[in-house]
């Protein structure tokens, strides 16, 4: 798979990849877009592990207040300072995760703390990206070889008084499948 290639399919899709590479406390950011290429080194806290392990207890604990604070340190941690190098016009971001970070919910990353009493209140990602992971570079390759299906599962949070709030789920699976000219079935 060469370079050229991989530009050509974000090109095709109006992406931006962002893959990560973990080597100790340092994380390094590859930014490729369809014209340009960026690197950016991050140098990780200690407890950032802790804190990608956080997100998910938080959520689940449902305290909105410091589920949006432990994700906007990880917000900050790995995308602020990258973001700021794809195209200002770029809404479609493909993230390529290593190590931990491969547990990381990024499109429920939040970009601020601003407005915390409740999780349908929280600025996800999601509201400012269309956002996607593969597992390496070479699937946005192959992903335009295979036929086009596909396959959503979610879970259903309207009738839980916990989750309820939480804006997204079969949306997402229902605007995924119309986008791709399918169907979503309840």
């Amino acid at each position: 798979i060469s370079f050229k290639r991989i530009q050509f399919e974000l090109r095709q899709r109006r992406e931006v990849l962002l893959d990560f590479y973990v080597w100790g406390n340092e994380l390094y950011s590859v930014i490729i877009s369809e014209n340009d290429l960026a690197i950016v080194k991050h140098i990780l806290p200690s407890d950032f592990n802790s804190d990608v392990w956080k997100l998910k207890y938080e959520l689940t604990k449902y305290k909105p207040r410091e589920y949006a604070r432990i994700a906007n340190r990880v917000y900050l941690e790995t995308l602020d300072s990258v973001l700021l190098h794809i195209p200002k016009n770029s809404k479609r971001v493909v993230i390529c995760p290593d190590g931990n970070l491969q547990n990381i919910p990024w499109d429920a990353l939040v970009s601020d703390t601003l407005n915390v009493e409740t999780f349908k209140s929280l600025n996800y990602l999601l509201n400012q990206y269309v956002m996607r992971t593969v597992i390496t570079p070479r699937h946005l390759v192959m992903e335009s070889k295979m036929s086009q299906g596909f396959l959503g599962i979610t879970s259903d949070f309207e009738l839980s008084k916990r989750f309820s709030q939480i804006p997204f789920s079969n949306g997402l699976v229902k605007t995924k499948a119309h986008d791709l000219k399918g169907q979503a079935m309840s």
